[in-house]
């Protein structure tokens, strides 16, 4: 497991954070008014390092927070038509001898950072389902994702407007 956790540290390491927007640039309308809660918040668990290892070695994105030292980042798998890029929050210890706490988000088609503020992150996110017909249907969708302190036991995301 510690072999596990060495390889997840040094891929989230060597992935350079995506530079944020500068100040110049115009925000997204979207970003532009801060999210409100559309649902109730959903309480997640860190992850199962054992249950959860084969994703590790396919990380395909990392992005920097600056709540904190903070991580988003992606792994892909399973069918890329449908959902195939989980999206976890890694939240890096306190000391050194200890691992990255790792939530897991969601299950996408593809994601974005929407915006920022202390403590929080909102996330715009692809998701596709299939109805009873057998037909894919695709929805944009927004998530505020609170990003806890190392010490948190669990952290909470919500549907967002």
């Amino acid at each position: 497991m510690k072999r596990l956790i060495i390889c997840t540290v040094l891929a989230l390491a060597a992935c350079s954070p995506e530079k944020p927007a500068t100040k110049d640039a115009a925000p997204p309308a979207a970003a532009a008014t801060a999210a409100q809660p559309a649902g109730p918040a959903v309480v997640v668990k860190p992850r199962n390092e054992e249950a959860d290892h084969h994703r590790d070695t396919n990380v395909a994105r990392v992005l920097g927070l600056k709540t904190g030292d903070a991580k988003l980042f992606s792994v892909v798998g399973g069918d890329p038509a449908i959902n195939g890029e989980y999206l976890y929050l890694a939240i890096a210890p306190d000391t050194p001898m200890d691992d990255f706490k790792v939530y897991l988000i969601g299950d996408f088609n593809s994601w974005e950072l929407d915006s920022e503020r202390e403590g929080s992150a909102v996330v715009k996110v692809s998701r596709s389902t299939i109805d009873d017909k057998g037909e894919i249907k695709t929805a944009e969708e927004r998530y505020i994702v609170a990003v806890p302190a190392w010490s948190a036991s669990e952290t909470t995301v919500t549907p967002a407007k």
